[in-house]
């Protein structure tokens, strides 16, 4: 659990604390896991649908062992995500971003 409140100029605490939940999240390190992510996402099925066609077509592209392509196909959804998430959720848009960012960075070593 996360403790949020406020303290008072004398250092003692004022009474506005609240509780929030923390779920620990963890970066994405591959393709499937970057779809899992988004699946998982809270966002609607309307949302999700364009940034998943994306990943879908990212990963048969890696499996077809088209790397290049595969990273083109990244970006694009990083472009999608910089325009469709962004203003909903910027946490989510910098883990998603980030975690198609690693994958496009060990594609030299790593398919995705």
């Amino acid at each position: 659990m996360q403790f949020v409140g406020t303290v008072d100029n004398s250092g003692a605490a004022v009474d506005d604390f609240a509780f929030n939940q923390v779920v620990p999240v963890s970066e994405p390190t591959s393709v499937d896991d970057l779809i899992t992510a988004v699946g998982a996402a809270n966002l609607s099925a309307r949302q999700k649908r364009p940034l998943l066609a994306t990943l879908e077509a990212a990963k048969a592209t890696y499996a077809r062992d088209d790397v290049e392509t595969g990273i083109n196909q990244l970006q694009a959804f990083q472009n999608k995500v910089e325009a469709q998430v962004r203003r909903l959720d910027p946490v989510l848009a910098d883990l998603l971003i980030a975690a198609a960012q690693a994958i496009i960075d060990s594609a030299g070593t790593n398919d995705g």
